[in-house]
């Protein structure tokens, strides 16, 4: 038994055909773009808390940074120093940071 189509059979079911392949083109795509923006999405919400907990303690964060500049400006020595006169500085500095936490300097 042979099964014969008709032109008109042929067009109509490669037309459906066509439009079928097109629609599971468009239907991935879009699934593969949410998706993508799922994943965007799961990247950006830690960020997004980091950046929240940062406004939270931006007091906190504004002390310490003071804090650690007095230190710096304490512990930093200026480029037009010789370094003979930065290097006894910097051991004097050494000893009274040693005596005050308890150690015996020799």
């Amino acid at each position: 038994m042979k099964i014969m189509a008709d032109r008109s059979t042929i067009v109509v079911g490669c037309t459906l055909g066509i439009l079928f392949l097109v629609v599971a083109y468009w239907v991935l795509h879009f699934w593969f773009l949410r998706q993508s923006f799922a994943d965007e999405i799961e990247t950006i919400e830690p960020k997004t808390s980091r950046l929240l907990g940062i406004v939270e303690s931006a007091d906190r964060l504004e002390i310490a940074s003071g804090l650690a500049n007095s230190s710096l400006t304490m512990l930093a020595y200026a480029a037009d120093q010789d370094s003979a006169t930065s290097a006894a500085t910097m051991q004097q500095n050494v000893r009274e940071i040693m005596t005050a936490a308890g150690l015996s300097v020799s």
